[in-house]
Order: C-alpha cells, then sequence, then structure tokens
C-alpha cells in the first residue's frame, strides 16, 4: 500500500494552526493509515513545505486564461522597460502597482508622481543586470476578494477572503469588502457567482489543470487577482471545506498518477 505523508508543525499563529489541525484531521479520515503524520525538517507530501521544499511561483502572469480576466491594464517585463510602463500609466493620470515575479519577493505602489525607481529606493538593485522581472499593472480598488481551490479543472471548494476566517466557519454565510476591514454583507448569488464564473472559465483553459484561483471585484467588475500553485498544508484555506479537499485529493492520488495532476 502507497503511503503519503503529512507534516505538522509548530506554528503558534492561531488561524494557521486550526488550518493545519482541520486539514490534517480530514486527510486522515479520507486517507486512512494511508497517511502518518510526519514532523520536524523532513519532506512530506502534504503539509507546510520547508523552505528548500518550497516550488517557482506560478507564472500565471504569462496564462492567457489569467489575462483575459485580469480586467485591468497588466504587463510584464524587465527593469527598463517597466519604468517605461509606470511612466505611461502615470500620463494616463493612472496610479501603478508593480510587483516581482520572484515568489513572496516584493511590491511596489507608485502613484502618479513618484517613479518606479523612487518607489523602489535600493531595492532596485535585485532587479536590474538580469534580476526577476516585474508585473505592472494600473492601481484598481479590489473587493470581496473570493480563493477557489482547483483540482484537476474542477472548482472543489471556495471561500470568501479574509485572514479571520477558518474552516471552523464553513459554511461562511458572508462576504468581506476588504481583507483588512470587518465590512462585510450577506453572500446574494450577485456576490458570489460572477466570481465563481471566472474561476471556471480559468479552470477550463489554465496552463496547470490544479491551483487556487483568487478572484475580486476589480474596480466594480469581476475578475482575477491572481493564481497561485496548490499544495494542501501550505495555502490558506479561510472557510473552505477541508473534507471536499481531502476526497477531491484522495481521489487525484488513486485515480490520476499522472504528476501533473495529482499534486493537490
Amino acid at each position: 500500500m502507497t503511503r503519503y505523508t503529512y507534516r505538522l508543525t509548530d506554528n503558534l499563529d492561531p488561524e494557521e494552526r486550526l488550518e493545519e489541525a482541520a486539514l490534517w484531521k480530514a486527510m486522515h479520515d479520507r486517507f486512512g493509515d494511508a497517511i502518518v503524520p510526519v514532523t520536524g525538517d523532513v519532506h512530506a507530501d502534504y503539509g507546510r513545505l520547508r523552505r528548500q521544499d518550497t516550488k517557482p511561483g506560478m507564472p500565471y502572469w504569462n496564462d492567457p486564461a489569467f489575462l483575459r480576466e485580469a480586467r485591468r491594464s497588466f504587463v510584464t517585463m524587465p527593469y527598463d522597460d517597466a519604468k517605461s510602463e509606470v511612466a505611461r500609466l502615470h500620463n494616463l493620470g493612472q496610479s501603478a502597482f508593480v510587483k516581482s515575479t520572484r515568489d513572496k519577493h516584493a511590491i511596489f505602489r507608485c502613484p502618479v508622481g513618484t517613479s518606479l525607481s523612487e518607489a523602489m529606493g535600493d531595492f532596485v538593485y535585485s532587479f536590474i543586470d538580469g534580476g526577476p522581472a516585474l508585473m505592472v499593472q494600473e492601481m484598481v480598488e479590489m473587493t470581496y476578494e473570493w480563493r477557489f481551490f482547483v483540482m484537476d479543472r474542477r472548482i472543489v471548494t471556495d471561500s470568501t477572503n479574509h485572514p479571520d476566517l477558518t474552516p471552523l466557519n464553513f459554511p461562511c454565510r458572508v462576504a468581506y469588502r476588504t481583507t483588512e476591514g470587518h465590512e462585510s454583507c450577506g453572500v446574494g448569488g450577485f456576490m458570489r457567482q460572477p466570481l465563481f464564473d471566472v474561476a471556471q472559465r480559468i479552470a477550463a483553459s489554465m496552463a496547470t489543470p490544479t491551483a487556487v484561483i483568487d478572484c475580486a471585484y476589480i474596480n466594480g467588475n469581476a475578475g482575477c487577482v491572481e493564481l497561485n500553485p496548490l499544495h494542501l498544508g501550505n495555502v490558506g484555506l479561510f472557510a473552505c471545506d477541508v473534507r471536499a479537499l481531502a476526497d477531491a485529493a484522495f481521489n487525484l492520488r488513486t485515480n490520476a498518477p499522472n504528476p501533473e495532476t495529482s499534486n493537490g
């Protein structure tokens, strides 16, 4: 019998510790003796990745499935070209938001009147002479962010995006206007459904069959914020259905041995 491992950590953050426990419980219930916990500095199939296990970010910025749903000016380019793109947006009266393509590396806000080099300061040396490319996009208002978990091109579960939420809140009946505040509204069909439709269109044609898709209302229109790799135990769950994730992961492992589709 094939055995899988789930890495448990000593994380003391209340939300992350609860998410880990809830997902581990759901995975063990579904996999039974086929999954075992591990701790310490070891590689595991599921759970929190070690620094040396962290995979490169998903290059969604080149994926037509994402770009069709971005709902904002969005280009990826090296530093010298990015400076010109920020200036172009400023000439149109638009502020710019710039993000490194290196995973969890750096973001910069460039309001009209502040150049990219000024916003970067000494950080600029990380991007010249062959540094990572930059995603340059117009500054927009993003509200009611929503996270969709996609495995084998199917939306398995989803949750409104707020750091206070955990799987204990499933099913969550409210949507939060921003991830920082607590202004909320009831989840009517008009709120979730357009975001679900965006995620479903992306899932059908994105470059990888498994991903986390973050959507939001972008200047009032349903669109996509970003895509990220889906490694169960290493991504924020919010108020998702952990049992649905465990079922989908088990089915991928038993029915789809292809590594491309079994990395949930």
